[in-house]
């Protein structure tokens, strides 16, 4: 396992389209910013999305 962050990736595609799996509500609206551009926007350029990645998919308990 490792932590990256979302906006200092390569494949924020690929993370954003594992963020959009997410069934949680904040994990659904975090999709929506990041996908609109707008939560840096909303909360600071030096905003960071820490990301819990495993074998290249994004883990969740």
């Amino acid at each position: 396992m490792e932590t990256i962050d979302f906006f200092a990736g390569d494949n924020k595609d690929h993370w954003l389209a594992e963020i959009q799996k997410s069934d949680w509500g904040a994990g659904k609206y975090l999709y929506e910013l990041l996908r609109e551009q707008k939560l840096k926007e909303l909360c600071g350029e030096s905003t960071k999305v820490l990301l819990l990645i495993d074998n290249g998919e994004l883990y969740t308990l």
